[in-house]
């Protein structure tokens, strides 16, 4: 559907709405070479919180709808981080995984 949000690594270089249907292709720029474990896929609809690093670059936290308080943490360490982001930003997703209310991000 043309209204869910995708997010990859890369900034998107090409963006089609398919003729007739409620659908979108996207084709992103390379991805440069990673660890497997780097990789998710997840489907829905999210809302987000974001902040520009020291750098003026763009930080995103990506958290289930009606739930951008939850992000807030994560988005804090990621300005914090003494890790040099990309020029085109950083996309995190926060949700809880576990019953003890953790939250990890990806």
């Amino acid at each position: 559907m043309s209204d869910r949000m995708l997010m990859c690594l890369q900034p998107v270089v090409k963006e089609e709405f398919l003729e007739g249907k409620d659908l979108r292709s996207l084709t992103f720029d390379t991805t440069p070479i990673m660890s497997t474990y780097l990789l998710a896929f997840v489907v829905g609809e999210f809302d987000y919180v974001e902040a520009k690093d020291s750098d003026g670059v763009l930080i995103r936290v990506y958290t289930p709808l009606e739930k951008q308080e939850q992000g807030k943490f994560a988005l804090e360490v990621n300005e914090l981080s003494v890790i040099q982001l990309p020029p085109h930003g950083c996309k995190s997703l926060a949700f809880h995984a576990y019953g003890n209310h953790s939250v990890v991000s990806v």
